[in-house]
């Protein structure tokens, strides 16, 4: 089983809704806060998170979980990413 297979599989376990999402070299999503849970799992590539200025790298068979209504946006590393999300 590959690794994105286990994770989809663990966070599903969990109770999340999940999908698989693939962002190019730098792409910036702006500062949000969701109203769901939402948990981060890198399978390829790194991004950088930023929650009020304190940054968080998470890359490759790293994961990040975010409460709801936590403001943070990404910068997706050098490399891209292939990431893992689920939702709850």
């Amino acid at each position: 089983m590959e690794l994105s297979e286990r994770l989809i599989q663990t966070l599903e376990a969990e109770g999340y809704q999940v999908y698989e999402w693939q962002d190019k070299p730098h792409m910036v999503y702006p500062e949000k806060a969701e109203d769901t849970d939402i948990a981060f799992l890198v399978t390829d590539g790194s991004m950088v998170f930023n929650f009020s200025g304190q940054l968080k790298e998470v890359g490759v068979r790293e994961r990040l979980d975010i409460k709801d209504g936590i403001p943070y946006s990404i910068t997706v590393g050098p490399s891209g990413v292939i990431y893992i999300r689920g939702d709850k």
